[in-house]
């Protein structure tokens, strides 16, 4: 993820230092409960649903600013509504890369946060 994934977060900081903890850990429910439901519906061949799920994640990936993550998410949706659900499970794994290496990124710009809000 690039520096630019936190500007988002940083706009919400800097307008509620409080909502940006939140936020991420809103996230961290989300995103992982999602891509579970994706690769459910990936497993029992069912596009339609799949397509759903992928549009689901792509909204909170762009909620949160997680741009590069989301185009994987838009992929996977494209590519769900084409029926291409091989290609859905690629994009899933990269998407489930991108995210094991954000979270570390994420998790210390949380407590980088609430230090400063500390403060």
């Amino acid at each position: 993820m690039s520096h630019e994934s936190l500007q988002r977060l940083e706009e919400l900081a800097s307008a509620d230092p409080a909502l940006v903890g939140t936020l991420i850990d809103m996230f961290f429910e989300q995103a992982p409960s999602l891509a579970a439901d994706i690769q459910s519906q990936v497993d029992a061949n069912d596009a339609d649903a799949c397509c759903k799920a992928a549009h689901t994640l792509k909204g909170v990936c762009l909620n949160m600013g997680f741009n590069d993550m989301a185009e994987l998410c838009k992929g996977m949706e494209s590519k769900a509504k084409n029926g291409d659900l091989d290609t859905v499970r690629t994009l899933l794994k990269d998407y489930a890369l991108a995210l094991q290496a954000f979270v570390p990124v994420l998790k210390d710009y949380k407590a980088k946060k609430a230090e400063e809000a500390a403060a």
